[in-house]
């Protein structure tokens, strides 16, 4: 409850300028997006869709249960759904958190973490995985590994 009423208090995410456009141009180069987050399902799927940009994700997940520790079991879900639409096609998660690289790790997808969330950059560079400054480093990091195993 007590983490709920901290994240109500909140000022919603923005979006960092220009990734509407960097996901709209990935998707026309053949890439797909999702997001699976530990927020809340409804209020996650709500602010997705006041930002605008719904539909240029393949899934949008939230939590719809207590509250994880991890995400490690989430994710393992939210890559059995999406290769069931996308196959086997490589998937990579851009995250701003250690949990997400090791979730990543875990679930055989590649990371690639990103500086500009949460987490101190120093932190995330501890985990041994290049971390990407930028949301368009990030995709270009992305990318880079889907390429790497064509």
């Amino acid at each position: 409850m007590a983490f709920e009423t901290f994240h109500s208090r909140r000022p919603p995410a923005q979006l960092v300028p220009g990734t509407e456009d960097l996901l709209a141009r990935l998707i026309r180069s053949g890439c797909s997006h999702s997001v699976l987050s530990l927020s809340a399902h409804n209020g996650l799927t709500r602010h997705i869709a006041d930002m605008g940009i719904a539909s240029l994700f393949l899934r949008v997940e939230g939590r719809t249960g207590p509250s994880a520790r991890s995400k490690r079991q989430p994710l393992a879900k939210h890559v059995a759904m999406l290769q069931r639409t996308i196959g086997n096609r490589p998937i990579v998660l851009i995250g701003d958190a250690v949990d997400d690289v090791r979730a990543a790790l875990a679930n055989q997808v590649h990371p690639v973490p990103y500086a500009g969330g949460l987490t101190h950059p120093d932190i995330l560079r501890r985990s041994g995985v290049p971390v990407a400054d930028s949301l368009a480093q990030a995709a270009a990091f992305a990318v880079a590994h889907a390429h790497s195993l064509n």
